[in-house]
This record gives C-alpha cells, structure tokens and sequence, in this order.
C-alpha cells in the first residue's frame, strides 16, 4: 500500500485478471458488462477489439455478437464483500442487453496490486453468461 495505506487505481491488476480469466483459457467475450466506469475503461483498454457496457452510461449500448463460442462476461470490485453475489446494476444491465437474468455462478479471483506489499490483493467478481 501507499503511504496512506490505500492503493491508488492505477495499481489494479487489470492486465492480469484478463490474462487469468480471458487470455489463458482462450475466451473471447461477446461483451464485458462491468460494474462501474472506471473498470469498463480498463476492460476497454485491456480487450480493443470487444465491447464494453456498463450501467454508468445508460444510454449507451453498444452492438455485440453472443453465441455459444463468445459468452458474456460481467466483471466488478469484489474487494467490499465476498463476490458470489452479482451487483444488483451488472443483472439489470445484462437483463436490458438480452431480455433475461439466466442462473449465474459467481467467481472471484484476487490477484496481487501493483507494486504492493506482500498480501495486499485486489478481488475482481465476474461472472460468465452462455447463450442459451
């Protein structure tokens, strides 16, 4: 941690969750629905070539190919609570984007800042939507 024993954003693992969750295992997501601006910007920048949405900018709504080789993926901050429960915005949102709320299986991964300490983990809760 920082002097303040807080990490600023800029130290958020962005890259190495994608590598974790996307890259190894060779998924391409349709769209990455996330949970608040910030992290939409970095999944944005993380993965130029998929479409990103968040709640933040309601209006927005950017045209996406789901099928059964290109889930969605839903990613937020897990760090406030234990992850296994979607954000009630990242369900409304995927809700609005495809007409339904299928069962979720919630994941967490927590994987080391940025130039921290020892220990010092940041969780991302993401969830994987197949086409039906």
């Amino acid at each position: 941690a920082g002097p303040m024993n807080v990490h600023p954003k800029l130290t958020v693992p962005y890259g190495d969750f994608v590598e974790a969750v996307i890259r190894k295992p060779a998924v391409t997501p349709a769209i990455v629905i996330a949970g608040d601006a910030f992290l939409a910007g970095n999944m944005r920048m993380q993965l130029a070539d998929v479409p990103v949405d968040t709640e933040t900018y309601q209006l927005y709504s950017p045209p996406f190919d789901w099928s059964a080789n290109k889930p969605i993926l839903l990613v937020w901050r897990a760090n406030d609570d234990d992850g296994t429960q979607v954000p009630p915005a990242v369900e409304n949102r995927l809700k609005l984007l495809t007409g339904s709320v299928p069962p979720l299986q919630p994941q967490t991964i927590a994987l080391p800042y940025l130039y921290g300490s020892d220990g010092d983990l940041f969780r991302f809760g993401y969830a994987w939507v197949a086409k039906p």
